[in-house]
């Protein structure tokens, strides 16, 4: 997927739908949210919660750091989409045992 130089709002929602198709079989709700926001205040780069994806404004012109970090939010949706984010342990077993599986897959290469 070629990215430009800024992400746009747009082109997130391209990226989370190739990363969906490639990685989850196209199985994740695409969130009701998916945007870049300012998230400095929160000391976040991305923010998962039940209806939105929201990506740190300080990563559109990052577009490496911008897909890395959708795809960590992405671990959080899928848990969540089945019941296994679990709050306060939410980098948890079941978070890992899914890094782990897509680092297997390949999601990871060329960003680390």
């Amino acid at each position: 997927m070629n990215l430009s130089k800024r992400v746009s709002n747009k082109q997130l929602r391209e990226i989370f739908i190739h990363l969906n198709k490639k990685y989850f079989n196209g199985a994740l709700p695409i969130p009701g949210v998916l945007k870049f926001v300012d998230l400095e205040d929160e000391g976040d780069e991305g923010i998962c919660t039940s209806d939105e994806i929201l990506i740190s404004k300080s990563l559109q012109d990052h577009p490496d750091y911008a897909w890395l970090t959708l795809l960590h939010e992405m671990v959080h949706w899928k848990l969540r989409a089945y019941g296994r984010d679990y709050g306060d342990d939410s980098h948890g077993y079941n978070f890992k045992r899914e890094i782990f599986r897509l680092w297997d897959l390949g999601a990871y290469e060329g960003l680390l």
